[in-house]
């Protein structure tokens, strides 16, 4: 599920100003917890202050984020358990508008306290930035002031029963998260280099932009098949017969990367023309037919026919989402199966207004 819902979280990165990481950051393991800065609260009882003698667990959010939802829901399942932890939800990058919509739609399922800690800048400064999280959704676990870990929420259980039972290794947490923090400002540059590259295109610099795309995927082998769907789009306008012949290489492959890549890219092609378009459609039907029963696939299969107002393609995969979703390894995520209603009812809506 992980998996899945950090892929369904594509655009819950935040790219942040990267920076030097030193061995001692601001905010990590080890470390007193910056003071609680939160500009609004929509729920619960005001957390103003962290206590001595108290386990707290923050969590940081956004209304735009797919994984934050079943986050927080799985947090919420976690604060019946751990009855002397408080629990706190923190909405970031974003308008407060924004997340007080958000607590409008979860909060009668939370529990415990939430508020707005910032578009960049209170808690979204002192805290996630400082610790170079640049992802959402974050939890953050303070004991007596002092945060102790720092990670993805459905990682939660194990680090907070050790804290409770007195039995946490603070300092294996703290070298653990130094080697996070090194890979996240390498992420963190590569990220900042590909804005660049993204704004000097934009800006009519092609031969920059390509130079540095190469640059950074040279530095970063690791990241071919994230990089794959930006040479593809832009091979889509730039060199048509190279972008078809990238399709077809990426469709005798045919691995799950491989279809994800051609469907990622089929999502940014709206606008690049009617080749490229056609280039999009041919590679999402390309996807389908090698893999016809993938919710990811469908999914995105869906998403690609809303956008070219093509709704009976749109419902379609939708609806065999959801069919075979009881079946998917996915059975086990209702908030993942809300998500495919949720497009399913807006394909719907869209159809019927088209149909006025």
């Amino acid at each position: 599920m992980k998996n899945l819902l950090k892929l369904l979280g594509l655009a819950s990165t935040v790219t942040v100003v990267a920076s030097a990481i030193a061995a001692d950051l601001p905010v990590m393991p080890g470390k007193l917890a910056p003071k609680m800065d939160v500009s609004k609260w929509y729920k619960g009882a005001p957390v103003d202050e962290l206590l001595p003698n108290k386990t707290y667990v923050i969590e940081f959010w956004a209304s735009w984020c797919a994984a934050c939802r079943p986050g927080i829901s799985f947090t919420n399942a976690l604060s019946h358990k751990f009855k002397d932890v408080a629990f706190v939800g923190i909405g970031i990058w974003e308008t407060p508008e924004k997340s007080s919509q958000f607590v409008q739609e979860v909060g009668d399922k939370v529990e415990f306290s939430l508020g707005f800690g910032g578009n960049g800048d209170h808690m979204a400064k002192s805290w996630m930035e400082d610790a170079t999280q640049n992802g959402i959704p974050t939890a953050f676990i303070v004991k007596n002031r002092v945060v102790q870990w720092v990670g993805w929420p459905f990682d939660l259980e194990r680090p907070l029963t050790e804290v409770e039972a007195g039995k946490f290794d603070l300092k294996a947490s703290v070298a653990e998260f130094s080697l996070q923090a090194e890979a996240t400002r390498k992420d963190m540059t590569y990220h900042a280099g590909l804005e660049d590259a993204t704004s000097l295109r934009s800006n009519g610099k092609k031969l920059e932009a390509w130079k540095l795309l190469n640059k950074l995927q040279k530095e970063n082998p690791d990241k071919d098949s994230e990089l794959a769907p930006t040479r593809l789009a832009w091979n889509a306008q730039d060199n048509p017969k190279l972008a078809i012949a990238m399709v077809k290489k990426l469709l005798r492959k045919g691995g799950l990367n491989e279809l994800r890549t051609l469907c990622t890219f089929a999502l940014t092609v709206q606008d690049q023309g009617i080749e490229a378009s056609r280039m999009g459609e041919d590679a999402i039907k390309g996807a389908l037919a090698k893999d016809s029963t993938s919710i990811e696939l469908l999914w995105y299969s869906a998403h690609y026919f809303k956008r070219f107002a093509d709704y009976d393609k749109a419902l379609r995969y939708a609806n065999k989402a959801i069919e075979i979703f009881p079946k998917s390894s996915y059975k086990d995520s209702p908030d993942y199966l809300d998500s495919l209603k949720k497009l399913q009812s807006e394909i719907e809506t869209l159809a019927r207004s088209r149909a006025k």
